[in-house]
C-alpha cells in the first residue's frame, strides 16, 4: 500500500511540473492533480495487463 501512494504521488508532482512548465495544461491544484494521477495509474495498470495478453487493447489482429 505504501508503494502505490508513493507512486501516486510521483505521479502527481510531474503532472503538476508539467503543468508549471507547458503552456496550455492548467489544473486547479493538488486535489485535482491526485485525482489524474490516479486515474492515469489505472489506465496504466489496464493497458499493461493487456498488453501481456500479446495482443493490443483494441483488436486481436496484434501480433
Amino acid at each position: 500500500m505504501k508503494h502505490l501512494i508513493v507512486k501516486i504521488l510521483i505521479n502527481a508532482a510531474a503532472l503538476m511540473l508539467t503543468a508549471n512548465l507547458i503552456d496550455g495544461i492548467y489544473v486547479d491544484g493538488w486535489g485535482a492533480v491526485i485525482i489524474a494521477a490516479i486515474i492515469l495509474g489505472i489506465v496504466n495498470a489496464w493497458s499493461g495487463a493487456a498488453g501481456q495478453s500479446g495482443r493490443c487493447w483494441c483488436c486481436s489482429r496484434c501480433r
